[in-house]
């Protein structure tokens, strides 16, 4: 049996907005930050259910647009660092 090497995803630029997801995690989706693996390549979508993903991708938006007055479908994108980069833009 062959094993292949693991090699994880940077998370670098992620940790340059720890305050924010530690806002983020909790108030959207009801998780400690520090209770998920996120990396610069983790999706809002990594954490709505599989099954549900639309419905469940629409409460997120609906979410994140009331509390941080910003809606996500006008940046084109559902990357958690370019999310947090918007999110700290418009602060």
């Amino acid at each position: 049996m062959k094993y292949k090497n693991i090699i994880p995803c940077s998370s670098k630029k992620i940790s340059e907005y720890d305050e924010i997801a530690e806002d983020f995690f909790p108030k959207v989706f009801g998780t400690k930050y520090s209770e998920v693996l996120t990396t610069d390549e983790s999706d809002l979508t990594d954490f709505v259910d599989f099954f549900c993903r639309e419905k469940e991708k629409k409460k997120v938006r609906k979410k994140i647009l009331k509390i941080y007055k910003l809606d996500i479908v006008e940046l084109k994108t559902t990357l958690l660092v370019d999310i947090f980069e918007w999110i700290k833009m418009h602060a």
